[in-house]
């Protein structure tokens, strides 16, 4: 119930989801670039968040910390590639 209304009243916007959209196409040896743009354009189908920079920016904020640090550069330059298009 509570996830329900805080849908309703604009509560915080869910990315779990979305995670785990980045982290299985990884997993399937896909690249860091497709897999981001897989959670981006999902959450943004989804109506989670209203663009594409918006969910690059909220999704980038989340994954960067859940992944090797190696893998940071190649994470902000997929949000970058992403906005840019």
């Amino acid at each position: 119930m509570a996830g329900f209304l805080s849908g309703l009243f604009g509560g915080k916007k869910g990315t779990k989801k979305y995670e785990d959209i980045f982290t299985t196409a990884k997993k399937m040896g896909q690249s860091i670039e497709y897999a981001f743009r897989q959670a981006v354009d999902a959450s943004v189908a989804d109506k989670v968040f209203k663009d594409k920079s918006e969910a690059c920016d909220k999704l980038l904020e989340v994954l960067l910390p859940k992944v090797d640090s190696e893998l940071h550069p190649a994470l902000r330059k997929a949000c970058e590639r992403i906005k840019e298009l």
